[in-house]
């Protein structure tokens, strides 16, 4: 399968991040329940910060609503409450992708007056060795060549801006920062003691996190009707990252 495709990418986490004025923040918002059609498993409301957090299962991942004063971040994750035998994934990028998407921007669609919006993800593409995450790495990297051989503690970030296109006469300038690395994780097996031992199988995978959002001097509220259209934008900087690597 080609490294390019989406599809042969795992998702750990995906992120949607709004940062939005207080005023306009409903005092007992049920923003879970209106994008997904049910009740979170979990509420949590902490009075001295004002922080709430809602959690339920959902796209074969745990989806949690982070409330915050001047800011709300939602986050799809794989699910933690299982044995660990390779990195935690909810699955194919395109499966968890299309229903976040979908959820999102019905919430966006709720909402007003909004600062800024970003999109958010850890995805990896896993292998046999590091020798193959490292040459398979160098397709990604058409601007900057790197000599991999023999290389260890690979990691790379950095931020290529560009103007959006969501909507005619913008002057909003959208961050693509991704981070670049390669990782391993080592299984343990724990017999009838209590101690873990390592075993033979080691998994490796590229690791490449995305942030991308519009930049923070931006000084008026994000245009209410082009909401959505934004977050699309960034989804699809951050999908034009992961098939084509570090370019302009």
């Amino acid at each position: 399968m080609s490294t390019h495709d989406l599809s042969a990418w795992k998702v750990e986490n995906l992120r949607m991040t709004a940062f939005i004025n207080p005023a306009d923040q409903p005092s007992d918002q049920n923003w879970w329940q209106e994008v997904t059609g049910e009740s979170p498993e979990n509420r949590n409301f902490q009075p001295q910060t004002g922080v709430k957090q809602d959690e339920g299962a959902f796209a074969g991942g745990r989806l949690v609503l982070i409330v915050n004063p001047f800011r709300v971040d939602w986050l799809l994750s794989a699910t933690t409450n299982i044995p660990i035998i390779s990195f935690p994934t909810i699955g194919q990028l395109n499966d968890s992708l299309v229903p976040f998407v979908e959820v999102m921007t019905k919430w966006l669609k709720i909402n007003s007056n909004l600062h800024r919006l970003a999109f958010g993800a850890i995805v990896l593409l896993p292998f046999g060795s590091v020798q193959e995450c490292h040459k398979h790495l160098k397709e990604y990297f058409p601007l900057n060549p790197f000599d991999l051989e023999n290389a260890q503690d690979f990691n790379y970030q950095i931020n290529r801006p560009r103007i959006s296109k969501a909507f005619e006469t913008s002057d909003l300038k959208i961050n693509r920062l991704s981070s670049w690395s390669v990782s391993t994780i080592l299984r343990l097996e724990m017999p009838n003691t209590r101690d873990f031992l390592p075993s033979n199988a080691t998994d490796f995978a590229v690791r490449l996190q995305l942030d991308i959002n519009t930049v923070q001097d931006y000084i008026d509220f994000l245009p209410n009707d082009k909401l959505s259209e934004i977050f699309l934008e960034l989804v699809e900087l951050g999908k034009e990252i992961i098939q084509k690597g570090d370019i302009k």
